[in-house]
């Protein structure tokens, strides 16, 4: 079993692709099929044969091969996108033998090998979508990039003695599929909404439908290029500078 701390992501990635690779040491001219398992539960260091975590009831992937002194690779693509997305709560892999019973076992290297650790790669681009400080966009609001349109207009707004109360509108061609309160492109600054499976990645989604993803830092929190979050007393709070926040 392993679990990988999932580091944040810029805004608006996108997952190409993304491989486990294992290192197996015991050599066999006999090929052994193993199956790897999304974890569905948790599990700690002391987690025993007789303690193990629940797993999905099917395989993300499969990999064959006899080979020894070498890296293993199973693609899990499909996961790491769940995994981000909110989808799934990242409780890490499970390597499970095809057949137990009669399959010749095989050995992987763990963290505390020292060398040839599990690794986890993840391929990703970065989409030029919203009205972000480091995307380029006309006086028409269109990002010359990709053609990416995005027209804002205010309603209302309405002064006080603290911040003031205003309703946004903001419209996104390349978000055309999400249907807010004004109808599909459309979102507004009263709408902004955090994904979070539970354990995992957590994305907060702002006012101009842009994904900003928070990853996992090692030792509990979470970590991002842009705002910085905080979850106290069941509540997330955005800073976006000292003085400056949202809580959801």
């Amino acid at each position: 079993m392993v679990r990988f701390y999932l580091p944040s992501l810029p805004s608006e990635s996108v997952i190409q692709s993304a491989n486990f690779n294992a290192y197996q040491t015991k050599f066999d001219e006999t090929n052994a099929t193993i199956d790897l398992y999304r974890i569905s539960s948790d599990w700690n260091s002391n987690t025993t044969w007789n303690t193990q975590p629940s797993i999905a009831s099917q395989p993300e992937a499969t990999t064959t091969s006899n080979t020894a002194n070498a890296y293993w690779q199973w693609d899990i693509t499909k996961l790491a996108r769940d995994w981000y997305n909110g989808v799934q709560a990242n409780y890490g892999m499970m390597l499970k033998q095809q057949n137990e019973a009669s399959s010749p076992y095989r050995s992987f290297n763990t963290v505390n090998s020292g060398n040839n650790t599990p690794r986890l790669t993840i391929n990703y681009t970065v989409a030029a979508i919203g009205l972000e400080s480091f995307w380029m966009t006309t006086k028409d609001g269109v990002n010359p990039s990709n053609g990416n349109l995005v027209y804002q207009e205010t309603d209302v707004t309405i002064p006080g003695r603290g911040h003031e109360v205003s309703l946004t509108r903001i419209y996104n061609s390349r978000k055309s599929s999400f249907k807010g309160l004004f109808g599909y492109g459309w979102i507004t600054n009263l709408e902004w909404l955090i994904v979070d499976s539970g354990s995992g990645p957590i994305t907060l989604i702002d006012e101009d439908n842009t994904r900003h993803i928070f990853g996992e830092k090692i030792g509990g929190g979470y970590k991002a290029a842009i705002p910085f979050l905080t979850f106290q007393n069941f509540l997330y709070f955005v800073y976006f500078n000292k003085n400056e926040y949202i809580s959801f």
